[in-house]
């Protein structure tokens, strides 16, 4: 079952209708269904829900909260961004905004982290369209809300289809990856692919400057930001005490074909065409220093480093990231 932060959606008196306590019947009877068909499968989601004095194993994630306050004998919870699965022996926690690529491989996204280099990989080798409304991408969930559905058949899967759909299973055996890259040179990256050209407005505003943006996101819940400099921590879920589980993470700076060829060997998908895929060149150290340091209107000089020291602390110490040193 889905766990996590979330908010109670009241429905006042009404609750107590005959009408939705007969609704509330009927949805713990589809759950105790859907439990049955994965405890056959012998990987099924832990307890979570009491409904009616009746706890039911379940395996989908809910988009809205019921308060059945003044109902006797029932719990809420509250919905997530991770999924509890028992795989064997041991339960294993995945975030809801990885990605299934075929049947062995499962890769949790990242923007402005080499994603669409991934993503154009797998266009090529899957013939895909890579341009225009017909590419096929998963999305994570923007921000405040919940991810799109994403089944691209057994090809492409999100997290959170999968378990919706009764694939939780499939999880459990896959091989699990991501990619990292310096926090400072992805909001950096950020900025001037999405913010100085416009295309994502900030704080309704879509002139903003490079120290303007740092410390507007200095003042955001990494929960409420926008997934292209929402922390890996956040969106993947690398730290805390509902880490998910990961075989290898990757680091951008330590090249990212020669890393990709490793994964997709490992999920058994051909590495030829990686070579095709466009990577670009990564900032310099000097460049880093001068865009944060010298930046435009800034207080002192390491106002904007030590904002996103502290917003990205996690993603920080997963890498072992330093200002100063390219790594």
């Amino acid at each position: 079952f889905s766990q996590g932060q979330g908010v109670r959606r009241p429905f006042g008196k009404s609750i107590l209708s005959r009408s939705f306590l007969m609704f509330a019947s009927l949805r713990a009877l589809s759950l105790a269904l859907v439990s049955a068909k994965l405890v056959a499968a012998d990987c099924e989601l832990e307890p979570g829900l009491v409904l009616l004095q009746a706890k039911v194993e379940v395996q989908t994630s809910f988009n809205e909260t019921f308060d059945l306050e003044g109902v006797e004998g029932t719990e809420t919870q509250l919905p997530s961004q991770y999924h509890e699965i028992k795989c064997g022996d041991e339960s294993r926690h995945f975030s809801g905004n990885m990605v299934m690529l075929g049947d062995k491989g499962l890769w949790c996204p990242n923007a402005k982290i080499g994603t669409t280099t991934v993503y154009k990989y797998l266009s090529s080798i899957k013939g895909w369209p890579q341009e225009g409304n017909e590419q096929r991408r998963c999305y994570p969930a923007p921000e405040g809300g919940k991810a799109k559905p994403c089944w691209f058949g057994r090809e492409m899967r999100s997290a959170a289809e999968m378990v919706k759909r009764g694939h939780a299973h499939e999880m459990c055996d896959a091989f699990t990856f991501t990619f990292i890259r310096n926090p400072w040179d992805r909001v950096r990256s950020a900025y001037e692919g999405k913010i100085a050209t416009g295309r994502i407005s900030v704080d309704g505003r879509t002139n903003m400057s490079f120290t303007e943006f740092v410390r507007f996101i200095g003042t955001q819940d990494p929960a409420e930001m926008n997934y292209h400099w929402r922390p890996v921590s956040q969106t993947c879920l690398t730290t805390g005490p509902n880490a998910s589980h990961y075989n290898k993470i990757y680091k951008l700076e330590q090249g990212l074909n020669g890393q990709l060829k490793w994964a997709m060997r490992m999920i058994g998908w051909d590495v030829e065409k990686i070579e095709a895929a466009n990577q670009r060149t990564m900032p310099s150290v000097q460049e880093r220093i001068q865009n944060f340091t010298e930046a435009e209107g800034i207080h002192r000089p390491h106002e904007l480093v030590d904002i996103v020291s502290r917003v990205y602390a996690d993603d920080i110490a997963l890498g072992n990231y330093q200002f100063h040193v390219y790594a």
